[in-house]
Order: structure tokens, then sequence, then C-alpha cells
């Protein structure tokens, strides 16, 4: 996997890191095709903790999982997210967050 970003996480303004340019799906004010940055991580273990971060620490991101998750669709009462972090390696992840 070139640059080790196993989840084709894009850089955003805020990305300080190495960077890969790939025509991927960006197009420039004409409708022409250019090339989209990518974030390069030094290992895949640090793409998959980068991936994760996103996942936990996006509130929106969180709760589109939570809403579509074929094992906990139609829970709108947050008691998903209770349910999700009280899984024991879930929990302990979690916890790292508090």
């Amino acid at each position: 996997m070139e640059g080790n970003n196993h989840f084709g996480i894009k850089c955003k303004d805020y990305w300080m890191g190495d960077t890969l340019m790939v025509l991927d799906d960006d197009y420039n004010a004409e409708q022409e095709l250019i090339a989209s940055c990518f974030r390069v991580y030094e290992s895949a273990a640090v793409s998959y903790r980068d991936h994760s971060d996103f996942l936990m620490l996006n509130t929106s991101v969180r709760q589109s999982v939570l809403r579509n998750h074929p094992i906990i669709r139609g829970v709108g009462d947050g008691s998903a997210e209770m349910w999700l972090c009280d899984k024991p390696p879930i929990r302990q992840f979690a916890s790292d967050f508090d």
C-alpha cells in the first residue's frame, strides 16, 4: 500500500505530515480531474490509529456509524453508543479519550 494509507484518508487543511498526490475524485472549476492529496503514514499501524481516532473523535461520523451499523440500527436514544462502549476492547479504547 503506497504511503501506508489503508483507509484513503485525505490530507485536510490541518494535516502537517507527508502527502501523496493521486488522481481520485477531485475536480477543478472547469470540471477537470485533478490530483487529490492523501496522507502518508510511516506504518500501517499509524494509519489504523489515525483512522480509529477519526472515527472516535468525529461526532458526526460516530453518529452515522451508530445509525447505520447493521447490529445496532434503529437505536436512536443513545443506548447504542453505550452498548458499543460496554464491550471490553472498545471500553478500554474509549477510556483512553476520557
